[in-house]
């Protein structure tokens, strides 16, 4: 994949701020992708996003909490861990504030069993 150019008119200034946080095209290509699947689970763009975790960063806090339950069973340990890690970079490079980062660092297994429940069939 050729090199992700910060200077490209159609990058959003948000995802531009968030490469400016990682070294590497490797991980530029990882964090994109968790990133962008996110946005797409929850139907906002990236500047969006950005907006509304700065009006409403409870409201983002349960969109993560929500997106990791949904996905835990789907994907690896490994990609939730990268997840959380990217979405903290994108949300940190665009000055979001009033996110409980300690408490998505530590959602995990039967803990989110406990804050959604699996329906019954």
């Amino acid at each position: 994949m050729a090199k992700m150019v910060l200077e490209d008119e159609d990058i959003p200034e948000s995802l531009k701020n968030f490469y400016l946080g990682i070294k590497t095209e490797a991980t530029k290509r990882t964090y994109y992708y968790t990133i962008m699947s996110f946005l797409n689970h929850i139907g906002l763009g990236p500047e969006e996003i950005v907006e509304k975790a700065k009006e409403d960063p409870e409201w983002v806090e349960k969109s993560i909490i929500k997106y990791v339950h949904d996905r835990e069973k789907l994907v690896s340990g490994n990609y939730i861990k990268v997840f959380k890690a990217s979405i903290k970079l994108f949300m940190d490079m665009n000055d979001v504030e009033g996110i409980n980062w300690g408490k998505i660092s530590r959602l995990h297994g039967s803990f989110l069993l406990l804050l959604y429940p699996k329906e019954s069939s």
